[in-house]
């Protein structure tokens, strides 16, 4: 039976055990049950009387209490309640809308009324949590403790229990300074009066006595310029605003110091995408000065197939090579090369004995590379996209294409939302998005064949670039791993094309080689999921370490090589 008990009580009864023969662990325990039990008889008091926010705050301490997980639990009884998902009547599920929407489009010529779904799990709902103070990482953490009051203390509200450690209250403040601080170091030197002998102390290890910046400045300016895009010059006039004062040189010199100490990690992973299962390529145009002063010899220079010295177009070219583990690898080009002539470049160091790789690319004859065999898979956001740019002038026409299409398209996104594996992929594509494809190819070849659309129109030039791709466009539904568009590389490209606006050209070589080696790097790392700023500060401390062994620290192994090699790894370098 619950008795209620007074103040007066209690701390009589905290007397007697005093007084009693027992250890002074049990007489802990004892006036810490007696204590948590009026704390909870309060709580409960105060949960019966309030309503709304406050009852919900006051029912969150209690879980924290008891460690119980409230919410998953009231979730699981929402499920519970569900009606099941068996039931045809409530099946909102995605893959259904696209099979129906495909089989609503497709002839009876090709489909007998019947399509098998595929045996997936369910894809769960999209949460979108709020974020927690413990997902703001700061860079300095700061403890405050009560003024008057610590652990043990007695409570000044109840004058029976006793403080403990209870929990942390976070908040995160931002701070704002600039992205370079210059630190002054005044070495006092010593002289000795007799012999002239000098004495000079000690630096620690993390400050460059000889060098210009340390690693944590280096990596700064690495991120600004080559991830976000910001030139030198602006870096320079922000630094100035600050009245701390860094020329574009002396920027430009710390990058070149750092591109050095990187490098090795750049060849490195050239060498690891030499054996991909599938490479994606693209281009886009890129701006070299020094490239211009023989722009003028070249264009006199006839014929084709010109060797890249010989042109007169510049490209940044973008190769992300998937490998066998899951680890997919950026690489940057930028010169007068063809994306296809830097695939080859990496072809020609393949292993031999591995099957011929994919390669999806767009329908540009400069991402073939020469002499070395690929399954070709083409690009079907390039081919929608065609017809997109029309359904203005031709709606009829392009929307019976686009719907088709479209259904096509939804059916690789479902596929991807449920995690679907390759040979599961390949085995839906060819029951169900094979009739679709072939579907669009008869129907498109009718409006040529029937004379409806004039074969050099807009429309016409659209649908003779389906026609002479479609081996190509249809790659995803007869070859396992091959990808449906290349939108991966498309999004990529904008890593580069946001600083071409910004920066506007590269000055040199030179200037091209350190872009390929950051960018690469990067980018890679970014694919990787990991801290990018404390990635390149390993790279930058253990130089020497990366010169011998640069497996050792690739985005996906630096962290264990790091711990175990106890290697110098220091994420904050304000020295101040």
């Amino acid at each position: 039976m619950y008795t209620k008990l007074t103040p007066e009580e209690t701390a009589d009864i905290e007397k007697q055990i005093d007084h009693c023969s027992l250890i002074e662990r049990s007489k802990t325990m004892l006036k810490g049950l007696i204590a948590g039990q009026t704390f909870l008889r309060d709580l409960m008091e105060n949960l019966v009387n309030s309503s709304g926010y406050k009852r919900q705050k006051i029912i969150n301490e209690l879980a924290k209490i008891l460690e119980i997980d409230h919410k998953s639990q009231t979730n699981n009884s929402n499920q519970d309640k569900a009606e099941p998902a068996d039931n045809p009547s409530n099946d909102t599920s995605k893959e259904r809308e696209v099979v129906d929407e495909a089989a609503k489009n497709n002839d009876s010529s090709h489909n007998d009324g019947t399509q098998k779904e595929l045996d997936l799990p369910e894809n769960p709902q999209k949460k979108h949590p709020k974020r927690g103070n413990e997902n703001f990482q700061s860079v300095i953490s700061k403890l405050h403790v009560h003024e008057a009051l610590k652990p043990g203390d007695k409570c000044p509200s109840c004058l029976s229990g006793k403080l403990y450690p209870f929990r942390e209250k976070v908040i995160p403040i931002l701070i704002g300074r600039s992205p370079l601080i210059f630190e002054q170091h005044r070495l006092q030197i010593l002289r000795c009066n007799a012999c002239g002998q000098l004495f000079e102390p000690k630096m620690p290890k993390e400050i460059p006595v000889s060098g210009f910046s340390t690693s944590a400045a280096q990596a700064t300016m690495i991120l600004l310029h080559y991830k976000i895009g910001v030139p030198f010059a602006s870096i320079s006039t922000l630094q100035k605003a600050y009245n701390c004062n860094v020329s574009p040189a002396q920027l430009w010199e710390a990058i070149e110091l750092a591109a050095f100490a990187m490098e090795p990690i750049y060849n490195e992973l050239k060498q690891k995408a030499t054996n991909a299962e599938l490479y994606y390529t693209d281009d886009t145009p890129a701006r070299i000065l020094s490239y211009y002063a023989n722009n003028k010899k070249n264009r006199e220079k006839k014929g084709k197939n010109k060797a890249p010295e010989d042109r007169v177009g510049m490209y940044s070219t973008l190769i992300i090579g998937c490998t066998p583990i899951k680890k997919e690898i950026y690489l940057f080009y930028h010169g007068r090369k063809y994306a296809g002539e830097n695939l080859a470049d990496i072809l020609a160091n393949r292993d031999k004995l591995l099957k011929i790789p994919i390669q999806m690319k767009d329908a540009s004859s400069m991402n073939v590379p020469a002499e070395h065999p690929v399954s070709e898979a083409k690009c079907n956001a390039h081919a929608i996209r065609k017809f997109k740019d029309i359904r203005h002038l031709y709606p009829k026409w392009v929307q019976e294409i686009l719907s088709r299409y479209g259904a096509v398209n939804k059916i690789e996104q479902n596929l991807t939302k449920k995690g679907a594996t390759h040979e599961e992929k390949l085995a839906y594509h060819q029951e169900h998005s094979l009739p679709v494809m072939e579907e669009i190819k008869k129907y498109v070849k009718s409006l040529i064949d029937d004379k409806k659309v004039e074969p050099n129109s807009s429309l016409g030039e659209a649908i003779s670039y389906f026609l002479n791709h479609y081996e190509g466009l249809i790659a995803f539904c007869k070859v396992e791993k091959a990808p449906f568009d290349n939108n991966k590389a498309e999004r990529s490209l904008k890593f580069i094309i946001r600083l071409r606006k910004t920066s506007m050209f590269y000055k040199n070589e030179k200037g091209c080689k350190v872009a390929s080696i950051m960018q690469s790097i990067l980018c890679t790392a970014q694919e990787a999921g990991i801290n990018v700023f404390d990635y390149l500060m390993a790279i930058l401390e253990n130089a020497d370490k990366v010169k011998k062994n640069p497996a050792d620290f690739l985005p996906w192994t630096f962290e264990q090589t790091i711990n175990a090699k106890g290697c110098a790894y220091h994420q904050d370098q304000c020295l101040t």
